[in-house]
């Protein structure tokens, strides 16, 4: 059985990863957060290159491991995702 959300791979090109695959239980309030963000950052270009330098900012400085670069993120991604989800209310 699939947790509320499952990392389920990655693919990488040419050393850059192009496509990153969730998977969620039918139903999953996460499939509403994880749509609103995506939605949000697609909407907003300014968004999207801020956040993707910020992303490149946690992956030099923490080179270590994909644990430490999520913790580097995660409260920048909360924040956002904060956002988004009122953007639906």
């Amino acid at each position: 059985m699939i947790a509320a959300v499952e990392h389920i791979g990655s693919t990488a090109i040419a050393g850059i990863r192009r496509v990153q695959l969730h998977g969620y239980r039918q139903s999953s309030p996460e499939i509403t957060r994880h749509a609103a963000f995506r939605n949000d950052l697609r909407a907003s270009p300014d968004a999207t290159a801020a956040y993707d330098a910020f992303k490149q900012r946690c992956r030099q400085r923490l080179p270590e491991g994909s644990h430490a670069y999520s913790d580097c993120q995660s409260q920048r991604i909360q924040h956002r995702e904060t956002m988004a989800m009122a953007a639906l209310e």
